[in-house]
This record gives C-alpha cells, sequence and structure tokens, in this order.
C-alpha cells in the first residue's frame, strides 16, 4: 500500500491541541500603549507626583504660619518668600529610625515618641549644610577652655555643645539669623525638622544655665514651653528650609473700639 500524503487520508489536528514542548508554544500577542498613551500615562503620572509636591509645599506652609506667635515686636509681620521642601535623604531617615527604637526601648512612649515640627536658625551660611546633613552638635573653643565671658551664650539650660536647641515657634529662633532681634525689611532662612523629643526634663521658670544633660533624659525644656534643648541630633531631620522676610505691619496691636 502506498503512503498517500494527503490530509484527508490521515487525522485532522484538533482544534484544541497543544504542542508538547512549552518552547514551541507560539508568542502571546503583547498589549501595547500607542506612543500617544504611553505619553499621556507619563503625564498623568508626572502630573500627580506634582500635586502631591504641591500639597506637601502647602501643608509645611501653613504649619510655618500656625507657629509664628509675633516673639518680637507686634508691629512686625513675617511673609513667606519660599518654602524649599528638602529631598528624603535616606541617611538621615535611618538615622532618625534607630533613635526612635532606642527611645522605645528606653521605655518612653506616646508624647514622647510623637513626631512634631520644630525650628531651628543659624548664621546664613550654614543653612544649606544643615539642610543637606542634619543638625550636629557644635564645637566651641571657650566652652572647651572653660573661659567665662559675660557675652558669650553657652546656653540657657543646657550647655550648646552637648545638645541643639529647636524651638515649636519659628520666630523665636529669628534672632540667631543675625544676632539681634528682627527688624522690618530683613530676611532670613529658618530651617523646619520633624523631630521626636523623648522624655523631657523641665526646669519650671527657673534657667539652669549651661548645664550638661540630664541622666535619664532626652532632652530639656524651656521655662515657657517654647523651646527644647534635645541631646542627639539623630531625634531630628531636616524637611524644609523657609525663607522668610519682615515688615512694617501697622495694623498689628489694634485693639477693640473703647478699651484704648
Amino acid at each position: 500500500m502506498r503512503f498517500d500524503p494527503s490530509p484527508s487520508r490521515h487525522a485532522k489536528a484538533r482544534p484544541n491541541c497543544k504542542l508538547s514542548s512549552p518552547h514551541l508554544q507560539p508568542p502571546r500577542p503583547v498589549c501595547k500603549l500607542p506612543r500617544s498613551g504611553c505619553r499621556l500615562w507619563a503625564d498623568l503620572v508626572a502630573e500627580r507626583a506634582g500635586l502631591q509636591a504641591d500639597l506637601q509645599r502647602a501643608r509645611l506652609h501653613a504649619a510655618f504660619l500656625d507657629s509664628l506667635t509675633n516673639t518680637y515686636d507686634q508691629h512686625i509681620k513675617i511673609l513667606v518668600d519660599e518654602v524649599a521642601v528638602l529631598p528624603d535623604n535616606a541617611a538621615l531617615e535611618q538615622q532618625f529610625a534607630t533613635a526612635v527604637a532606642a527611645l522605645q526601648q528606653a521605655g518612653c512612649s506616646g508624647p514622647e515618641l510623637a513626631e512634631r515640627l520644630v525650628y531651628h536658625a543659624c548664621h546664613p551660611t550654614l543653612v544649606d549644610t544643615i539642610a543637606r546633613e542634619g543638625l550636629r552638635l557644635p564645637s566651641c573653643d571657650l566652652c572647651d577652655s572653660g573661659i567665662k565671658k559675660s557675652r558669650h551664650d553657652a546656653g540657657w539650660f543646657g550647655i550648646h555643645t552637648k545638645g541643639v536647641y529647636v524651638s515649636k515657634h519659628a520666630d523665636y529662633t529669628f534672632y540667631y539669623c543675625n544676632e539681634r532681634k528682627v527688624r522690618p525689611d530683613d530676611t532670613g532662612a529658618v530651617i523646619m525638622l520633624k523631630a521626636v523629643t523623648g522624655r523631657a526634663k523641665y526646669f519650671g521658670r527657673r534657667a539652669p544655665g549651661a548645664i550638661e544633660p540630664t541622666a535619664g533624659y532626652h532632652c530639656h525644656e524651656g521655662s515657657e514651653h517654647l523651646e527644647h534643648y534635645i541631646f542627639d541630633p539623630a531625634q531630628m531631620v531636616p524637611v524644609a528650609v523657609v525663607h522668610w522676610r519682615a515688615i512694617d505691619s501697622p495694623r498689628a496691636g489694634i485693639v477693640h473700639a473703647g478699651q484704648q
């Protein structure tokens, strides 16, 4: 009998028949967006990221304005020129997480571990370094030598080489931008940080001066609850730099008619 190659003489391939080897399977169709669709998706992602950045900037802007107290002069108004939100810093965030874990192991809880916004002002030449590298314990030749000078500010409730002073009120720190009270037409920059205080030692209305950090605590708290002296700078991470300016505000200090 001769072999007939015609398909009619043999079983036809079944519709659901699969090839035995997975490598021989026909490629599956790949759904691809047209170029216009890809551009649209990328634009949507970029727009969403931009909106989130704008929302974060608006929140920090509002927090800054809410912190102002007219500390030095009721007839001076503080305006915001720019809120420069800082990029995430993985190294500082890791140090912060390690510091928080250490506070938890030390028995801190509740408000002692609650994140809060605080402010630190310094000489303009140091702002970029602190924003990039975080706060560090300063060195002081006068404090290290033990020399006493009447005009030397070694600290009101903690020696300034063993901790960092921050305040919950931005304008309370503005004095340290120019080493004097704020005046109309002054400009400056203040660093906004997220912080956890840990266990705070409060001294009441008595300012103990440039003392050593108190054992068993993680910070000292000022007499008016306006400042914290935090022993470990790792408990703080810079989140923004706020550029401000001061103007003369004749509307400040207005009282109700008949009460002057």
